[in-house]
């Protein structure tokens, strides 16, 4: 309850004129972009209804997106696996004994799970699954709006259109749980569980350096058992301050274009379009002259 009140008061700070006088202060700030495809009903309400989906990761493109799992490898060292055994044992004494009776009948069940380390690794990366699809909610923007790629995969092929967030409004509005960009790299993070190991890894930010290009920026929400039995739980609305711009694409149909203006111009959102730069092969964002 304290957590769902801080939220709320986090998001009428964010959309009360308050906020703006913290922002002069800031020389350059940031817009993230959600490309956008007019043609598609649910991508127009966030326009419409101004409205996002926060996306589990089974409905991803890249199949090892949230699926780091912890490495279990320390299964086959007896001394390792021991330890953790009599760990477990002691922290889950009361639960043990109410569940099965007897700390030694829970000690036979855990030295079970543990005989066939490759069974064991194969169940934790299923069940992480389960409940990363169930309680995970990510929201993919851009930091950029002029990549060529990302008009072509995430826009229609140029014929949609971008809207530009207040990346700074979004960090703490209260809106998600977290805002980062996310974290390139060739070889997947380990995720050794060793007691040393004092830093979490924030699994959801990390993909590989293949998608760099995208340049993505992630607005991520964990859900309780609670929120996840709610129909809505994965739709976030947000205030039209959050709105900074609105970018059309190189190829987007005049029709479009006069549909997203007339509600730009209702929300008061500058307009700008995407132009080829003469001679090169890269897009310039100008100013959208009706």
């Amino acid at each position: 309850m304290e957590k769902k009140r801080f939220k709320e008061i986090q998001k009428k700070f964010v959309e009360s004129p308050l906020f703006s006088m913290f922002q002069i202060f800031d020389k350059y700030p940031r817009t993230v972009y959600k490309y956008r495809n007019w043609e598609d009903n649910y991508h127009k309400k966030i326009l419409t209804d101004n409205e996002i989906f926060l996306s589990p990761p089974n409905l991803f493109n890249d199949p090892f997106d949230c699926r780091i799992y912890d490495d279990y490898s320390w299964v086959y060292d007896e001394q390792k696996r021991n330890a953790h055994i009599e760990k477990s044992l002691i922290e889950n004494k009361d639960y043990i004994i109410k569940e099965h009776g007897s700390i030694e009948k829970g000690r036979k069940l855990i030295v079970e799970n543990f005989a066939y380390p490759v069974i064991f690794q194969a169940r934790s990366e299923k069940s992480a699954d389960d409940f990363n699809d169930k309680h995970i909610g990510i929201v993919s923007f851009a930091e950029n709006c002029d990549s060529i790629l990302m008009w072509s995969h995430y826009a229609n092929h140029h014929k949609g259109f971008s809207v530009g967030f207040d990346e700074r409004k979004l960090k703490v509005s209260g809106l998600f749980d977290l805002c980062e960009s996310v974290i390139y790299s060739e070889e997947m993070p380990n995720l050794y569980i060793d007691d040393r190991r004092t830093k979490k890894i924030n699994v959801q930010l990390h993909k590989s350096i293949e998608w760099e290009y995208e340049r993505e920026y992630r607005a991520i929400s964990l859900f309780n058992n609670e929120q996840i039995k709610k129909p809505s739980h994965r739709i976030v609305n947000f205030n039209d301050s959050y709105i900074k711009e609105i970018v059309f694409g190189l190829l987007t149909p005049e029709e479009h274009k006069k549909e997203i203006a007339e509600i730009a111009k209702n929300k008061n959102i500058p307009l700008f379009e995407m132009k080829k730069i003469p001679l090169k092969f890269k897009l310039i964002k100008m100013p959208y002259e009706d």
